[in-house]
């Protein structure tokens, strides 16, 4: 498993105001965040794509090639070691305060 990934993604509003999120080269997958919070967005789209790059992993799945120049796409880029390790800990860190880890629970 690579160290890390980067996939474009599309966000776009839901019928009841949430933000789905939809990854190009993993048409199957959709996701939406319930805020349209930039960072929570993200954040819920590094997740879903941890996980299935997890699951192909496990799954011992080929992974898609990244597509590139999406127009209207944001490009999220996940690094596994961080992921694998909330999956273990069950706790995410943030690094919002320069040269520190908060931890989130």
């Amino acid at each position: 498993m690579k160290e890390n990934y980067i996939y474009p993604a599309i966000f776009s509003k839901g019928e009841e105001g949430e933000t789905e999120i939809r990854f190009v080269d993993f048409p199957d997958i959709l996701t939406y965040s319930e805020t349209d919070d930039i960072d929570d967005v993200v954040r819920t789209a590094q997740d879903i794509l941890a996980l299935t790059i997890m699951d192909y992993e496990a799954e011992k799945r080929e992974l898609p090639k990244p597509s590139s120049d999406i127009k209207g796409a944001a490009y999220i880029h996940i690094w596994m070691p961080y992921f694998i390790l909330i999956c273990i800990t069950g706790k995410r860190y943030s690094s919002r305060r320069a040269g520190t880890m908060n931890l989130k629970m």
